[in-house]
């Protein structure tokens, strides 16, 4: 095996695999919907699923997994923008209306669902992290680093189309010298294939699939 490696972790690979492991199989049961749609979702987003899997069965200490701790809010939106599609589903909205702010934002959680899904997504993360297979890490700031700015800024105004907060969990990575970072988002992806990007930094932007790969292959 080569020398550990540091991954960091987007959190909606997270999203999916917590899907899949613990808040599908319920929602199926409560609201009555055939078993199948658990197969769909395992199908569609079984890169991602099949990497969180690959992390929880490295042994610990081979490689460093962990997630940057201001992401973990948008862990729980994540959760609740994939819960809220099967309530558009189950409304009958159809999927051509379901990118629409005011539909989507109709839809409310009933306070029983929310408890529930709170609890099923807590119990997720206790697998994710109570036994430290994925470890969690603070954002770094302008306070930790005196360069900070120097590779903040480029990132936000080289690319108009970077979210605050992803430019922020890029920043972190290069300050912790990550090897690689993990993300389904496409915007990331297209920034770490930007040569600039790559001729200053180490650290590799990854899809799941691709990061499954060099796991596999660094664990042999």
């Amino acid at each position: 095996m080569s020398d550990p490696k540091k991954w960091i972790v987007d959190t909606n690979i997270l999203v999916h695999w917590l899907m899949a492991s613990q808040i599908m199989q319920f929602s199926i049961t409560q609201f009555r919907l055939a078993t199948e749609f658990l197969d769909i979702y395992k199908n569609r987003y079984e890169k991602s699923i099949n990497f969180v899997n690959k992390v929880l069965e490295t042994p610990k200490g081979e490689h460093d997994f962990v997630v940057v701790e201001l992401s973990l809010n948008e862990l729980f939106s994540g959760v609740r923008d994939e819960v809220r599609t099967i309530l558009l589903f189950i409304k009958g909205i159809p999927m051509s209306r379901w990118a629409s702010k005011r539909e989507t934002t109709e839809v409310r959680f009933p306070e029983e669902l929310s408890k529930n899904v709170y609890e099923l997504t807590m119990r997720g993360l206790d697998t994710l992290f109570a036994i430290n297979k994925i470890g969690i890490i603070p954002a770094t700031s302008p306070s930790d680093e005196e360069t900070y700015f120097e590779v903040y800024s480029p990132l936000v105004f080289l690319h108009p189309d970077l979210k605050t907060q992803d430019a922020i969990l890029i920043t972190t990575g290069i300050f912790e010298k990550a090897n690689y970072f993990v993300t389904s988002d496409s915007a990331l992806i297209s920034l770490g294939k930007e040569k600039e990007f790559k001729q200053e930094y180490s650290m590799k932007v990854v899809r799941p699939q691709r990061a499954s790969q060099i796991l596999i292959r660094q664990i042999r």
